[in-house]
């Protein structure tokens, strides 16, 4: 419901005023190549990231938090191995599985917004001519992009997760710290991850 209503308002008021003042300067041709550089290459995958880290992402970390204070997961008495396998791999492979599902979802609904506001405000584009335009401007680097940037963004948040969970010392009057600890440092490193690609697009 989340990403439902994300991408209506992406779709609906962002990209929507976006393509009416485009259009405004006679740029139609350039829709498609607007849509896939700000709601496939970037926004997709980062609001999907940012939501899927406030809901699940922090559930996460706090789950694994509170077994470790009260005892029910005691990685003293574990093996690295059996950890990583049965805590840590299955968390960072579901988030970032979630993440490059839900941005598939999230893309579409976006672009079906925005179509929607093409309707609304007039503009002369039909239907198979804005379909073109978004086809004619994606690459492989573009679906390359969406698989990498998802799984990298949900390794991260998973990684971040588990080890403010499991590794950095814990009281349960701590734990809305390490929660919102694990908030930033998810947004910095996707942030800074996310500049790394923006820069690779930009040679």
């Amino acid at each position: 419901r989340q990403v439902t209503l994300l991408a209506a308002g992406l779709g609906l008021v962002v990209i929507g005023q976006m393509l009416g003042v485009f259009t405004g300067f006679g740029a139609n041709r350039y829709i498609g190549a607007i849509l896939v550089s700000t709601v496939i290459h970037e926004l997709g995958p980062i609001v999907v990231s940012v939501l899927v880290l406030s809901v699940v992402g922090t559930a996460t970390v706090i789950d694994l938090a509170t077994a470790r204070v009260t005892g029910k997961l005691d990685i003293l008495n574990e093996s690295p191995k059996n950890v990583a396998q049965a805590v840590i791999i299955p968390r960072v492979l579901g988030l970032s599985l979630s993440i490059f599902c839900l941005t598939i979802y999230f893309i579409t609904l976006t672009l079906v917004f925005s179509y929607a506001i093409v309707l609304l405000q007039d503009i002369p584009l039909a239907p198979i001519a804005f379909a073109r335009q978004i086809a004619d401007a994606i690459t492989w680097e573009s679906f390359l992009l969406i698989g990498v940037k998802s799984f990298s963004f949900g390794s991260i948040i998973g990684i971040v997760a588990c080890f403010e969970g499991l590794v950095r010392p814990i009281e349960m009057e701590h734990l809305s710290a390490t929660t919102i600890r694990t908030v930033m440092g998810s947004i910095t490193l996707c942030t800074l991850l996310d500049v790394v690609f923006i820069s690779y697009l930009l040679l």
